[in-house]
């Protein structure tokens, strides 16, 4: 048995989320507390449903949490992040909005702002998400 052999598997949950592009800035939402990471910003996204593909899981997710339709774009990066009870494996999708931005409203989140590149720090965000955006603010949205 190896080293790694010996280590407890954590459980893995499979995501899909989207950074949602308007206007050279990107849409972060704050989980309302009470809520698992309350307080900390996020890309929009969810758990994937038996049967989805990850652009579904995009859409189906930002209309649940947002109450938005967004149109797929392009898949932006994968991310892989070990918190201390799971797993994340997270495929993150550039999008635009399709419904209009004044109709956003929240259900599992408790503020939502637009970001420019260089304001995306001032802000606490969910530990998966600090690749992203050291990614973001060096290459911009790409859009």
């Amino acid at each position: 048995m190896t080293e790694m052999d010996a280590l407890p598997q954590l459980p893995t949950r499979d995501v899909a989320a989207a950074i949602v592009v308007r206007d050279g800035k990107v849409l972060g939402a704050r989980r309302y507390m009470g809520n698992e990471f309350d307080g900390f910003y996020e890309f929009p996204g969810g758990k994937i449903e038996p049967g989805e593909t990850y652009e579904d899981t995009v859409r189906r997710e930002l209309l649940e949490e947002l109450a938005v339709d967004v149109r797929v774009v392009r898949h932006y990066q994968t991310t892989d992040y070990n918190y201390p009870k799971f797993h994340l494996h997270m495929e993150t999708y550039l999008c635009t909005l399709i419904s209009d931005a004044d109709d956003i409203r929240l259900s599992v989140h408790d503020e939502y702002r637009w970001f420019a590149p260089e304001e995306l720090r001032d802000v606490d965000w969910l530990p998966a998400a600090h690749e992203m955006l050291d990614r973001l603010q060096a290459e911009g949205t790409g859009l």
